[in-house]
């Protein structure tokens, strides 16, 4: 996407948008299927022709995975509106072969060249090729692409694409959640791809690596983390769908995300500042929701941010988060809990997180 096309949107354009992606991702989860028709602003609306942009996008890519594939021409006799933008038709092209890139193969230019003659040779298909790559392409796959482990011990990531081999101690979680493999191991506890046989889809399962009868503050800690991240809905925060105990492991199950961290995803990688003033502004926007519920997270760094596939970022792992009020706090008086390289000063002082911490 084109960041920099939508940076100067305020609040409420971004409301909007959000709330449109929001209702079109959320009838592909459910089967609802929602018309982008339904969700597009009417006509004279300043805001209907980069939501209309964004939903194709999100709309492609989803009938991408799942097998119904629809080409960028059929999008444009739907929307013929958008077929003597070139600005438009070029952004759109790209998405497309980005979406390629990442679930089939790449395009080739004379394939764009045969269908798209006038703008074709204003996509970039070697960035395209290389941002699809990192992102979890299927072309030249890195083997440690979506490694989520980190010194820190973060649990943050929970990336799709591969995960590691299973142990052969691992079992299912009773019987809604069967485990399928390992995406990481952190600190805190172990992160598995696992499918949810009641809802039938696939998720990421987060298990704390912790004996819930000696260490009751971490138990808590991991708790908490799944009743604040339930409570809250935004699209840039990750989605928790479930939070309980089977047997003597507890777990929560959220949203598997395709994607990398934003650690990974920074990697070897220079980013245009506009760009990166947009992802900034993303997660601001989204912390703020965090800080409007009363929460402060407490441990915010790039592997506690993940990149999907649309290059948007999503805040996750709350935990660490606690509450804002001083009656109910996490751990004891003067304990310091975060991650030393992106601790505010009061933190690193065992003095009581705050909004101003984290940002």
């Amino acid at each position: 996407m084109r960041c920099h096309r939508l940076a100067e949107r305020d609040d409420a354009d971004w409301t909007r948008l959000d709330a449109a992606v929001g209702q079109l991702e959320e009838s592909w989860r459910t089967a609802s299927d929602a018309t982008l028709g339904q969700l597009v602003p009417p006509c004279g609306d300043p805001l209907r022709g980069p939501v209309l942009i964004q939903l194709i996008k999100i709309d492609q890519e989803y009938r991408w995975r799942a097998g119904r594939r629809k080409l960028l021409e059929a999008y444009l006799a739907d929307w013929p509106e958008l077929s003597n933008r070139s600005q438009a038709v070029v952004e759109l092209l790209e998405a497309e072969c980005r979406t390629r890139a990442i679930f089939e193969s790449m395009p080739a230019l004379e394939e764009l060249q045969s269908r798209f003659p006038e703008v074709a040779g204003q996509v970039d298909l070697v960035s395209i090729a290389k941002n699809a790559e990192r992102e979890g392409g299927q072309s030249s796959p890195d083997p440690n692409w979506d490694a989520p482990a980190t010194p820190e011990g973060s649990m943050g990531s929970t990336p799709s694409q591969r995960g590691g081999t299973l142990p052969p101690s691992a079992s299912p979680l009773g019987s809604r959640y069967e485990i399928c493999a390992i995406l990481g191991q952190g600190g805190m506890g172990t992160v598995y791809r696992a499918y949810d046989t009641r809802l039938e889809r696939e998720v990421a399962l987060k298990t704390p690596c912790i004996d819930p009868n000696d260490e009751p503050a971490v138990l808590g800690r991991f708790l908490r983390e799944a009743k604040t991240m339930a409570g809250i809905r935004h699209p840039n925060i990750c989605q928790v769908f479930d939070a309980g105990q089977s047997g003597g492991t507890y777990y929560i199950a959220m949203a598997l995300i395709e994607g990398q961290s934003l650690a990974a995803w920074m990697k070897d990688r220079v980013v245009d500042p506009r760009d990166a003033a947009v992802l900034l502004y993303k997660l601001a926007r989204a912390l703020a929701v965090v800080h409007a519920a009363g929460v402060v997270h407490r441990d915010l760094k790039p592997q506690n941010v993940m990149i999907d596939q649309r290059r948007e970022p999503l805040l996750m792992d709350f935990g660490l988060a606690r509450p804002m009020q001083a009656d109910n706090p996490f751990t004891g008086t003067h304990s310091v809990l975060g991650t030393p390289a992106y601790m505010s000063p009061e933190q690193v002082n065992g003095e009581p997180a705050s909004v101003q911490s984290d940002i």
